[in-house]
């Protein structure tokens, strides 16, 4: 088809013919994402009208929120790099490859700030720094070779991986970096926390971003719920819950 007669349903009519049986996540990234693109870039050139191209509506992600336990076990088993870096991921919430890329000149100890860069966004994100992670880090930094800028070890999350994983099966646990970020949120989420607080402490940019991180855990789902209770009328001595 000529580019100028393709409509948005002729585009998920092909995402459906080349990515049969496949979830619509799958078929809005392998196809209707980058075919929108090439649709609306035209349409910047001015060689089509501009068409709004929408994305199959996808189930909502599942959070991945390891529990407490998990967190204490390997906060507590690790040590050297590896513990500063799972207390860094646990208490700060960030992306992996956000950690791994953490220059020295980024760290502010004094101010309690670090200095992130959002690669998603392609922006430099300054957020406050955990106490945990100030005092891991403090001597940590004291110890890096002169001349090193990287604040930690590994070049790459493989590398990390590598580390991490002998630690994961001496205590039998499940665990991948990411889901520190689903902890960190939805741990900020059982103080009250709203999304738009988690954009200002971590590195998302959008508050829609961190609805998936931002959702409590059951024991913090029953004690929402004892709260609603019946209060008697003014004047009663009976009250029902």
């Amino acid at each position: 088809m000529l580019l100028e007669d393709v409509m948005p349903g002729n585009i998920q009519a092909a995402a459906n013919k080349l990515y049969p049986g496949t979830l619509p996540s799958s078929k809005n990234r392998a196809a209707i994402v980058p075919a929108a693109a090439v649709l609306h870039h035209a349409a910047a050139d001015g060689r089509v009208e501009y068409r709004k191209v929408e994305k199959l509506k996808e189930a909502a992600p599942e959070t991945r929120r390891p529990d407490d336990a998990v967190v204490a076990a390997l906060l507590s088993h690790s040590e050297g790099a590896m513990h500063v870096a799972l207390t860094f991921l646990f208490h700060q919430g960030w992306r992996i490859t956000e950690m791994l890329s953490l220059l020295r000149e980024h760290v502010h100890l004094e101010q309690r700030e670090l200095v992130a860069f959002v690669s998603k966004s392609g922006v430099w994100k300054p957020v406050p720094m955990h106490e945990a992670v100030h005092d891991a880090l403090a001597p940590w930094l004291e110890g890096l070779p002169e001349g090193r800028e990287r604040v930690f070890p590994w070049r790459d999350r493989w590398t990390f991986y590598d580390d991490l994983n002998p630690l994961k099966k001496a205590l039998g646990v499940e665990f991948t970096p990411h889901q520190a970020r689903h902890w960190f949120g939805s741990s900020l989420g059982d103080t009250g926390a709203s999304s738009r607080d988690l954009t200002d402490v971590g590195t998302w940019t959008d508050p829609k971003s961190t609805q998936r991180y931002n959702r409590s855990n059951r024991e913090h789902g029953k004690q929402v719920m004892s709260r609603l209770k019946i209060r008697a009328k003014e004047g009663s001595d009976d009250a029902s819950s």
